[in-house]
């Protein structure tokens, strides 16, 4: 959905997909961390368009979200993991990078790892 910055709390056309993988997004992009409530999206996306990885999750049990932050914090690097309520109903955590974005019903440690192995920095904007 090609790279338009746009202003804060500006309004923008749906976006094609749920989250979000490109796009309409903020001037400015989240800090890269661990959250434990939503983040704004069209600030996500910005960091998507900088080669971020990140990771989203909705009605997980608490070890399940639990293991979800010990898998970031072993490699927080260009990494971002926030709830998000408004995942498809059967989706438990949602792996976005520029463009790409891949669906699960669970937590899957080498499922997390191959797409960040894959996907990590492969964006138009790379930043340090």
């Amino acid at each position: 959905q090609g790279q338009v910055h746009i202003a804060s709390n500006q309004s923008h056309p749906p976006y094609n997909s749920n989250p979000p993988t490109s796009g309409w997004h903020a001037d400015t992009p989240q800090n890269p961390g661990i959250y434990g409530s939503p983040q704004v999206q069209e600030q996500l996306v910005h960091n998507l368009e900088h080669g971020f990885i990140v990771i989203q999750y909705n009605n997980l049990a608490p070890s399940d979200a639990q293991k979800l932050v010990e898998i970031v914090q072993r490699d927080r690097y260009h990494t971002i993991l926030a709830p998000y309520p408004q995942m498809p109903a059967d989706v438990r955590v949602a792996l976005t990078a520029w463009t790409r974005l891949q669906y699960c019903t669970g937590v899957s440690e080498k499922d997390i790892l191959a797409f960040v192995s894959a996907y990590r920095d492969q964006a138009p904007e790379k930043v340090p």
